[in-house]
């Protein structure tokens, strides 16, 4: 009987870690799908919104998984007006999601996507731009901000992704040198508008934050709650994102003032 446990108790062992290794593994491999799909799309988007940009590739993507071709992404480059932009992005943008209201670029970090705002909240926190299902999601504008970026104050939201991408390098306005080397936010509107904010403050937070629940129309109320907020200031743009961690619903918000605005 102790021949039969001391052969059956490794045995079972060596299993069990066999078993916990082949879960990892599959873990590792299914994130990575998950990156290299959304990084796909996005770059595809870039290529539409602007053909002289170059590609953003995140680190750590498995060359041998690849997304599907989607035929509603494959656009062949437009002719550029003499800004650079091509003359037709907005509407091609549109025509894959009629959700489209903008494009976000803030120079010094990775973050360079296109925006949509959904009927709620809910729909691109698991949806890329193109629709499919996908943990990265999409930088979605809260659904209460009726008038989109024409809105004294607007809130985008972005998923903190483990390889970089989405809103992961937002947190780092947490430290005040990047607000003040690097401040500025550009918005591309989809009725061809350019504007610039300024980013101004940040803080570490939670989903319960009362910025969440502020009157958007109202920006005097709302530098109550945001008091470096600068006092000629017209228009806001606060950036959501969670922050890694075992608290599940820490946050990091971003305040930016807009300092320029041309057609």
């Amino acid at each position: 009987m102790r021949l039969y446990k001391t052969r059956v108790v490794p045995a079972v062992l060596t299993i069990l870690g066999l078993t916990i290794i082949i879960i990892a593994l599959w873990y590792q491999l299914g994130r990575r799908a998950v990156y290299d799909i959304a990084s796909d799309e996005y770059n595809r988007l870039r290529d539409i919104q602007s053909p002289k940009r170059v590609a953003v590739v995140f680190p750590s993507h498995s060359e041998d998984i690849r997304r599907p071709d989607n035929a509603a992404l494959d656009h062949e480059p437009e002719e550029r007006d003499g800004s650079g932009q091509t003359a037709n992005h907005v509407n091609a943008l549109a025509s894959i999601n009629p959700d489209y209201i903008g494009w976000i670029k803030i120079p010094g970090t990775v973050v360079d996507y296109p925006v949509v705002q959904g009927v709620d909240n809910g729909v691109y926190l698991n949806t890329l731009f193109s629709g499919e299902t996908n943990a990265a999601g999409a930088i979605f504008m809260d659904a209460r901000c009726e008038e989109g970026f024409d809105a004294p104050i607007c809130v985008l939201y972005g998923h903190n992704m483990k390889d970089g991408s989405m809103f992961a390098q937002v947190k780092r306005f947490l430290d005040k040198k990047l607000i003040e080397d690097n401040p500025d936010i550009i918005i591309s509107t989809d009725h061809g508008e350019e504007l610039i904010y300024q980013a101004y403050a940040a803080r570490r937070t939670d989903a319960w934050d009362e910025v969440y629940s502020i009157d958007f129309t109202d920006i005097e109320a709302a530098r109550e709650r945001i008091p470096e907020t600068p006092k000629g200031a017209s228009r806001l743009l606060i950036l959501s994102t969670c922050l890694s961690g075992a608290d599940k619903d820490a946050r990091a918000l971003v305040f930016a003032a807009l300092i320029s605005n041309e057609e």
